[in-house]
């Protein structure tokens, strides 16, 4: 049933409006609750738009497993933002008193005020019928089998101490084990195997619509050979009822359109709703020739969104901004913000091998050398940022300087295949 709740909260030194859109909520609880990198210095004011202050991850191999699972330490956004329940409009203090962020319930309690014969009337489109019951979850009651978030949830730990719930609240899909994502009945059942686990589900749900085709089978071949998986990732780019941050990942791990029909494809995705499509399909025309690309792009670099600005300025990388013109000025104006970006994560190096990419593609050399640099100072294990001293030396006439830099690479990286192919 709906609950009483006060207008607004004080959280984290803001105000949480609680009578503001879904939307408004959950991305003002992003600004923690994800992985993300922040484009302004400091804490935004109240009421900034989360893709005016960060980038959020997008579902990248490293960071989540191929069916959009949390693998690393993502927090939550990133998965909720794949659910279902975000799609039909649960907001997060419909399970989470906003200040403390603790569960308004206990148990699956928290589950049944929904998922439940009575419903909800906040969201008609749920089937009303019993959840929380063994012919649904099919083990005894109150046992750890029987919470919900036993097998919509996934559990992992970080830092040996640090529980985290991936918050997707999927179906458990043992038959995509093959691709690397988790299982969430060999979690308990340690002495089975996902075989085991697809052949169960198959038994008790034999009419279950939640088989078959996904995203995930896609991801993970995409991960070894993108191109060849071109064509499934255009249409996961082109399911507009999609997550979009599912949509914006395969469009990420496109990485260039290969020929005019993909271009075309991409180019009507600049104009998505979603901010993180827009971004990433600028992205993926960055292997246009410059005077089609910039000709494609740079209505996004008056894009009312930050995050999507600075996705058109990395695309048009090498691309001259002359500010006495319209193009030119909003082009100078959106990579003086993406540079601004950098400089506050100039800690890492991998901040690093970003500004020597973006200097390299505009043929800035000497600016591009000095950030890969910068890299292997903070990292001497970067190989790729060692390589690419070595060969801007010898592209800029020095051949003693990249020897010199390629022997110090190789001390910090002894054996490395990559450096030694540069002898």
């Amino acid at each position: 049933m709906p609950r009483d709740r006060p207008a607004a909260l004080p959280l984290m030194g803001l105000t949480v409006d609680l009578g503001a859109s879904q939307q408004a909520e959950v991305m003002q609880c992003l600004t923690c609750h994800s992985r993300r990198e922040a484009m302004q210095d400091g804490n935004p004011l109240p009421g900034t738009d989360y893709h005016d202050a960060f980038s959020i991850s997008l579902l990248r191999e490293g960071l989540y497993h191929p069916d959009g699972s949390i693998l690393d330490e993502v927090f939550e956004g990133g998965s909720f933002l794949q659910s279902k329940m975000h799609a039909r409009g649960v907001r997060c203090s419909t399970c989470h008193e906003p200040h403390s962020a603790r569960l308004i319930a206990e148990g699956n309690a928290v589950c049944t005020q929904c998922h439940s014969p009575a419903g909800n009337p906040d969201f008609p489109t749920l089937t009303p019928k019993p959840y929380d019951d063994p012919e649904h979850h099919f083990h005894a009651e109150d046992s750890a089998g029987a919470q919900c978030v036993s097998c919509h949830m996934i559990e992992r730990t970080y830092m040996g101490i640090d529980a985290r719930r991936d918050h997707s609240f999927r179906v458990p899909r043992p038959d995509l084990a093959a691709t690397g994502s988790p299982d969430a009945c060999t979690d308990c059942h340690t002495d089975r195997d996902a075989a085991w686990a697809a052949a169960e589900l198959a038994a008790r749900f034999p009419d279950s619509a939640y088989r078959g085709p996904h995203h995930a089978t896609t991801f993970a071949a995409a991960r070894r050979d993108p191109q060849a998986q071109a064509p499934l990732l255009l249409d996961l780019a082109d399911w507009s009822d999609g997550p979009g941050i599912v949509r914006a990942t395969a469009l990420d791990l496109l990485g260039a359109v290969a020929d005019m029909d993909a271009a075309a494809r991409v180019t009507r995705l600049l104009a998505d709703p979603d901010p993180l499509v827009r971004g990433a399909a600028a992205g993926a025309l960055r292997s246009l020739p410059p005077e089609d690309r910039i000709a494609r792009l740079e209505p996004l670099l008056s894009d009312p969104l930050r995050s999507v600005r600075e996705a058109a300025a990395k695309a048009l990388a090498d691309m001259p901004a002359d500010p006495a013109t319209p193009r030119g000025a909003a082009l100078a104006k959106a990579r003086q913000d993406w540079w601004d970006a950098l400089t506050l994560r100039a800690d890492f190096p991998e901040t690093h091998l970003q500004i020597g990419g973006a200097a390299f593609q505009a043929r800035e050399f000497a600016t591009a050398l000095r950030a890969f640099e910068r890299a292997v100072t903070l990292d001497p294990q970067i190989v790729d940022a060692w390589s690419m001293v070595v060969r801007l030396h010898a592209a800029m006439g020095d051949p003693e300087a990249a020897r010199a830099a390629l022997a110090r690479g190789l001390a910090a990286n002894p054996g490395d295949g990559t450096l030694l192919s540069l002898q």
